[in-house]
């Protein structure tokens, strides 16, 4: 009789006879093109972090278009995040500290054995992360795409270049053409190497390159907007969410003795270096990376009308029907404004602004502030005629030529939150679309889901991943009505839950379109 206190014995045996895969999960390999790496898998859901997409932008290759990523020997270790692009960051912010080496991407995808694993290819998610164009990493924590993951899609989040070294130009580059007719917009053309690379990549890690969702919250928002009106990004995507992008982007000419050019020959006479020849860019790129982060050369960092990547600001492409015609979701959040004071607003009198307006305003927007506070009806206008109002404005235009589009507008706010914010603030809906546990109100608050909370996150990643299935984001329980049906915007609040509305806030709306337009006509972050 064998003995039975041979427990390791017996472990070693039992590994032996397991079926390789189911071995090989808890550091699953996959085989990129440019190498294998390898990730990890926790409670369902295997992870590869860090993984290059194109080659380090340092040296000679600073501002130019991405490079192919080097091939690799043996495989990789993709259990950690990578660096984020260099930008202002306090000291231990990241996991890793900035660096201009930085156009990696992370991915998530579910743990599928037996049968399972053969039921075909998985939809895609790619996140395109916000912060003005000068902040922000597809490394930050509050986007993990774990939870999602486990709603049967793949997750991919990405890093492109910001600041300066993500949108300049010169004329030394003009002169140069290094990359044929590609100038300016180097942070836009990481993203379309990053989509580039999940088209050739991403069935490996059984993702359908077929049918890949674009979602990108506030400047990300604004950029997957540029990509469903650029003929560039034609067979990258099928489908787009934009979070909480205002207006229009204001690109501004790159041609000749431009905007753009000026202001980057100015930008290298601050930091020493004057002329327009070879010599002066070779001085530039020869700068630490660190020298681009004085925070007057944040002013005016968002993409430059190039010709080819973005012929025209957005909204105008979609204004005159030739947006790319796929399914897209457009949306944004009852305090979205909060991110206002960063750019001089005092949200504490926030109807300082418009002195002459204030009663106007007042009483138009008396029930968005049921207990007479200013500061949320004076929030929630400005939230309208930075955010909603734009939401309306594409929609309207994009479901007029037949484009399937939706709207949301997120008013749901965690528990700990309600009654210490006016509304869901900017960023705020990330929180219950990534499952995180927390919701972010600026750099220092935060504050915790409830199980509740935490069981309407999961109805907002069931809607998120149905339209990156299907095209249509509703449920049997709940549909989610197109744009076009009535105007239709469905609706994320306590009150109800999820809930279509016809003509939402249209009297605020209406009233809030002529103080858009002025506003989104001088944009200038």
């Amino acid at each position: 009789m064998p003995s039975l206190l041979n427990i390791p014995a017996l472990v070693l045996l039992l590994a032996a006879l397991a079926p390789t895969a189911a071995r090989a999960q808890s550091h699953p390999v996959a085989e990129t093109l440019s190498g294998r790496v390898q990730g990890v898998s926790v409670e369902g859901v295997e992870s590869f972090k860090g993984i290059p997409y194109a080659a380090p932008p340092t040296g000679a290759l600073r501002w130019r278009a991405p490079q192919p990523a080097a091939h690799w020997q043996g495989v990789r270790d993709a259990s950690h995040y990578g660096a984020p692009c260099i930008q202002p960051a306090k000291p231990g912010q990241w996991a890793v500290e900035p660096s201009e080496d930085c156009l990696n991407l992370n991915l998530w995808r579910p743990v599928r054995d037996g049968v399972e694993a053969n039921q075909g290819k998985l939809p895609v998610m790619l996140w395109i992360h916000g912060g003005g164009s000068v902040v922000g990493s597809g490394s930050d924590p509050a986007f993990d795409g774990s939870a999602l993951a486990r709603h049967g899609v793949v997750v991919v989040t990405i890093n492109y270049r910001l600041g300066r070294l993500g949108y300049f130009a010169h004329p030394a580059l003009s002169a140069a053409k290094a990359d044929g007719p590609l100038l300016g917009n180097y942070g836009l053309m990481d993203q379309l190497a990053a989509m580039r690379w999940v088209r050739e990549n991403i069935a490996a890690f059984g993702g359908d390159p077929g049918n890949v969702t674009l979602f990108g919250e506030s400047a990300g928002g604004c950029y997957v907007s540029i990509w469903m009106t650029s003929p560039a990004a034609q067979g990258l995507f099928s489908k787009a969410i934009t979070h909480s992008c205002p207006g229009f982007i204001l690109s501004e000419p790159l041609a000749g003795q431009g905007s753009a050019e000026t202001r980057g020959q100015t930008l290298a006479q601050t930091l020493g270096i004057k002329g327009r020849d070879a010599k002066a860019l070779a001085a530039l790129r020869k700068l630490p990376a660190s020298a681009f982060l004085q925070p007057a050369f944040f002013k005016g960092t968002y993409p430059v009308l190039d010709g080819v990547l973005v012929q025209q600001d957005p909204y105008l492409v979609v204004l005159n029907g030739k947006t790319l015609h796929k399914p897209w979701i457009l949306g944004s959040n009852s305090f979205d404004s909060s991110y206002m004071p960063y750019y001089g607003i005092d949200l504490s009198h926030p109807l300082a602004g418009y002195p002459n307006d204030a009663d106007n305003i007042r009483a138009v927007y008396r029930q968005a502030a049921p207990e007479g506070s200013e500061q949320q009806l004076g929030t929630a206008f400005l939230s309208d005629i930075d955010m909603a109002y734009s939401d309306r404005m594409y929609a309207q235009v994009a479901a007029r030529d037949g484009v399937p589009t939706y709207t949301y507008a997120f008013d749901h706010l965690p528990a700990a939150a309600v009654g210490e914010l006016p509304g869901v603030p900017h960023g705020g809906e990330l929180a219950f679309v990534f499952g995180a546990a927390r919701m972010s109100a600026g750099p220092d608050r935060s504050f915790p889901l409830d199980a509740q909370d935490k069981a309407f996150s999961q109805q907002v990643m069931t809607y998120w991943t149905n339209f990156a299935k299907t095209g249509e984001p509703g449920t049997a329980q709940t549909p989610w009505p197109a744009y076009a049906q009535g105007e239709t915007t469905m609706v994320f609040s306590q009150q109800g839950g999820p809930h279509p509305v016809s003509g939402y806030h249209r009297e605020r709306l209406d009233f809030a379109a002529p103080f858009a337009w002025k506003r989104i006509s001088r944009w200038d972050p």
